[in-house]
């Protein structure tokens, strides 16, 4: 969840950036993501899994951290490559 929190919050802010008028048909899920709202809870779930991971095998943790990532960029791979029929 972490990886995923993080990257839309990045995105959110990128898109927000790029479109500052609110002119964009995504509008409402930019103001989200790129909200102070969104970065805080982000920011908490870091914190709680960094308390965490203080307490877990390091290498255990830094798979599941790895997977998350890799999951989410093939998700977004997928978007760009095409699903084929």
């Amino acid at each position: 969840m972490t990886p995923c929190m993080r990257l839309y919050a990045w995105l959110g802010h990128q898109l927000r950036a790029a479109h500052p008028d609110h002119a964009h048909a995504y509008s409402p899920w930019i103001a989200t993501y790129a909200s102070d709202d969104f970065d805080a809870l982000a920011a908490r779930l870091e914190t709680l899994l960094d308390r965490t991971a203080r307490e877990a095998p390091e290498e255990g943790l830094f798979s599941v951290y790895r997977q998350a990532l890799e999951l989410e960029l093939a998700f977004f791979e997928a978007a760009y490559a095409g699903i084929p029929s």
